[in-house]
Parts: C-alpha cells; structure tokens; sequence
C-alpha cells in the first residue's frame, strides 16, 4: 500500500497507549467500585494479555519484524479480543428466567394443549363432552 512502516508503527503504539490506559482505568474502576470477583478477575487477565502483546511489539520494532515475532502478536492480539470479550460478558447480570408451562386443559385425563393450532381446536372439539 506504499505506507512507511515506521509511522505505522507509531500510530498503531499511540493507539496501543490509550487502550492501556482505558484497560489500567478498568482495572481500577472494577476494584474500587466491589464489582463482582470474576470481572475484577477478568480485568486482570486482559491487563497481561495488553502487557505481553506489547512487549513483543515493541520486540518487533527493535528486531525488524521476524515472522515469529508477528505470529506471537497476532496471536496476542486475539488473545487479547477474547480477554475483553469475556470481561464485557462478566460484567452482565443475567437475571432469573421464568419458566413457562404451556396453558393446559385437562379433559378426560388427556391433557391437550390449548394453543391457536388447528389440530389442536378440533381435538378440543371432539374431546367435549
């Protein structure tokens, strides 16, 4: 694509310094704040896979990009994905479901279900006494 590589490098490092700094801002929210142990957990696990990754990027500029040292990051970098993702998912309250029985109408000790089938009314048709 014709880019220098350096100043893309410096824009994806500037990029990389804010997302630290939501990340460290996270962490610190969810342990000031008693948020629940799993998310506090979570946050922490995000923390190092930021951390790793950018230790081998910053490996990667001094080094020249070896393809090693490109694999290991992207594979950070999913890592990373999924961290957040699994935080994202930690901080959701999944309330109590209610469980729902279908009406049920009892005739003749068979129980036929009453729903807006056609199958349905006529056996409520016939089953009457």
């Amino acid at each position: 694509f014709g880019f220098d590589q350096r100043y893309v490098a410096w824009l994806h490092a500037d990029v990389v310094l804010l997302f630290v700094g939501l990340v460290i801002g996270m962490v610190l929210a969810l342990r000031l704040t008693n948020a629940p142990e799993p998310a506090v957990r979570r946050s922490w696990y995000l923390f190092a896979a930021v951390l790793a990754s950018g230790f081998v990027g910053y490996f990667q500029l001094l080094t020249g990009l070896p393809w090693a040292a490109v694999t290991i990051h992207m594979l950070l970098a999913s890592l990373t994905w999924v961290a957040t993702l699994r935080l994202r998912l930690a901080l959701t309250e999944r309330g109590e479901s209610e469980s729902v029985q279908p009406d049920v109408i009892e005739l003749d000790q068979q129980p036929v279900a009453s729903s807006g089938h056609p199958s349905y009314k006529s056996q409520l048709r016939n089953a009457a006494p």
